[in-house]
C-alpha cells in the first residue's frame, strides 16, 4: 500500500529536489524539453487539478538566466472547519463515536490479529507485538487509537486527502491542516505512513486504491465531492 506509484515518485522527487533551490541549474537554451520562467504565472497548465508549478532559479547564477518550471503538489486543506469542504460533519461523527468505536480496542475474538492486542501475549503468525498492537515486521505502524484522543477523526482527514489526490499514500498533516504524500519517518497525525485500524481492520472510512481509481475520474478528483466518505465510519467492536 506504502509503496508509491510511479506518479507519485515522479513528482515527490520533483518536490524535494525543488526544495534546495540552488540546486537546480537553469538548462541551456538549446534544452527544449524544459519549460522557463520569470515567474510562475509563465509556467503551463499541467491539466491536473491536483498539480501547481512552481518557478525556481539558481540564486548564485551571475548572468541571472531563467528559472525552471517545477511541478509540485498542490497545497490542499484538509482543516475540518473549512465550510468549503464536506468534511466537517463526519469528522465531528467520528470524534463523537469516541469511547464507543475508536477507544474501545479490539474485540475479543480478534485479539492477536494484526491491528490488535496480542491474544495472552502472542499474536498471529506473520505478525509479531510491536507497541502492544500485532504488526507485521517491517511495515509501517498501525495505529488504533485507545486512550489517544488527538487521534480521533484523524481517518476522516486522511480519507479527504486520500480522495482529493487518487492515491492511498496521502495523509492529513494535522500540524498545518495540509494533505501531503505520507512520510514513514514522521508519526501518524504529523505526515506518517500510517493508518487508524479499528478492530482489526482499516477504519472503514478509508477507500483502497482500487476504490480511489474508480471514483477518480481521470484522475483528477474534486475533495468536496462527497464520494470521498462513501465508505461510512467504524461501527463498534463487539464486547
Amino acid at each position: 500500500m506504502y509503496a508509491r506509484t510511479i506518479f507519485v515518485a515522479l513528482f515527490a522527487s520533483l518536490s524535494l529536489s525543488a526544495g534546495a533551490c540552488t540546486l537546480i541549474l537553469p538548462p541551456g537554451d538549446d534544452d527544449d524539453s524544459v519549460d522557463r520562467c520569470e515567474n510562475v504565472g509563465e509556467c503551463p497548465d499541467y491539466g491536473d487539478n491536483r498539480l501547481v508549478g512552481q518557478c525556481f532559479s539558481n540564486d548564485s547564477d551571475v548572468n541571472k538566466a531563467p528559472g525552471v518550471c517545477v511541478a509540485t503538489w498542490k497545497p490542499e486543506s484538509c482543516d475540518p472547519t473549512d465550510t468549503a469542504l464536506p468534511l466537517g460533519e463526519t469528522y465531528v461523527m467520528a470524534n463523537d463515536l469516541g469511547i464507543g468505536v475508536y477507544t474501545q480496542g479490539c474485540s475479543p475474538e480478534n485479539a492477536g490479529k494484526r491491528g490488535c492486542q496480542p491474544d495472552m501475549g502472542q499474536c498471529e503468525e506473520g505478525t509479531e507485538a510491536q507497541d502492544g498492537v500485532c504488526q507485521k515486521p517491517g511495515e509501517p505502524v498501525l495505529a488504533g487509537v485507545g486512550g489517544e484522543t488527538s487521534l480521533l477523526g484523524q481517518d476522516v482527514l486522511d480519507q479527504s486527502c486520500r480522495f482529493f489526490f487518487c492515491n492511498e499514500d496521502f495523509v492529513c498533516d494535522k500540524t498545518t491542516f495540509a494533505c501531503r504524500p505520507c512520510d514513514p519517518t514522521k508519526p501518524i497525525g504529523e505526515g506518517g505512513c500510517t493508518e487508524i485500524w479499528v478492530d482489526g481492520a482499516p477504519s472503514s472510512i478509508y477507500m483502497d486504491q482500487g476504490a480511489l481509481n474508480a471514483a477518480c475520474k481521470n484522475e483528477n478528483a474534486e475533495s468536496q465531492d462527497p464520494a470521498a466518505f462513501s465508505q461510512g465510519l467504524p461501527s463498534a467492536p463487539n464486547p
